[in-house]
């Protein structure tokens, strides 16, 4: 039977809390383990090993039209095996009442997901998402701060994903507002500091040249100002990054147009040495 990670309900959105201290590798772990494993941990390797990870904001479907199959294949022509998505719509009206997750889950063949609820959609839910090849083995959702109570809430999902017998890596996804990006990138390096490694991925609304960048400490960006490979909008605006901790090797960034949203698909390769 897969083991799939159930849809977070908002009443329960810290019922898992994740830590990002490193502890020993259990021998066996599912989806409901509750013994943390974190940041990157291997043992001397001849070979390095490649895992393609991307970031892609989906428009909630609408350009597809609300097949997630296309966007499914969309994936899985990527080559990628682990996506942070944003703007991910759950039984909302729009997407005609669909399990946008699981959907994505049986046509990619990835068994492991998790939904960040962030606010109502209709009569659904809309928020992030990681749909993973490999298993997840915690997950929590962390509010982040808002300049004006007015503003949409925004939400940080972090991820423990076991990649084989002896790595893990806290992946961590996001979609940040604009107008609060200040006070919400603080909030994420507070996350990411308690974190020996890490992958963020995310929308985050402002080009690499932005000077909010610099609240993410020892971290660098695949997507950098000025390089037309990785632009990541139709409208050509570099919004979208995966962030890596400075310990963690990631290539080869580059960008597909799917043409079934209003943003490319960001994709780099991790090295696991």
């Amino acid at each position: 039977m897969k083991k799939i990670i159930s849809l977070i309900l908002a009443s329960l959105l810290l019922m898992s809390i994740v830590s990002c201290k490193k502890k020993e590798v259990p021998e066996s772990t599912t989806a409901a383990a509750t013994t943390t494993v974190a940041a990157t941990t291997t043992e001397a390797k001849n070979e390095e090993k490649k895992i393609t990870v991307a970031t892609f904001n989906i428009k909630n479907g609408n350009l597809a039209g609300y097949d997630f199959g296309i966007l499914a294949d969309d994936i899985l022509s990527s080559g990628a095996e682990i996506v942070g998505l944003q703007e991910v719509d759950m039984f909302s009206n729009r997407n005609q009442n669909q399990d946008t997750l699981k959907i994505l889950s049986q046509k990619t063949g990835f068994e492991y997901y998790t939904f960040a609820y962030a606010v109502p959609q209709d009569v659904g839910q809309y928020g992030n998402a990681i749909l993973s090849k490999y298993p997840i083995i915690e997950h929590e959702v962390i509010d982040l701060s808002m300049k004006t109570s007015g503003e949409e809430k925004r939400i940080l999902l972090h991820a423990v994903i076991q990649v084989d017998d002896k790595t893990t890596m806290d992946f961590f996804v996001t979609h940040i507002q604009g107008s609060s990006a200040s006070v919400q990138f603080k909030d994420i390096d507070t996350q990411l500091e308690k974190c020996d490694s890490f992958i963020l991925l995310g929308d985050f609304n402002q080009n690499p040249s932005s000077e909010v960048y610099s609240y993410l400490q020892n971290s660098y960006m695949m997507n950098k100002d000025n390089d037309e490979i990785t632009h990541t909008t139709i409208d050509e605006y570099d919004f979208d990054n995966i962030i890596p901790h400075t310990s963690v090797k990631c290539v080869n960034p580059r960008t597909i147009d799917t043409k079934h949203s209003d943003h490319y698909m960001l994709l780099a390769d991790w090295i696991i040495q």
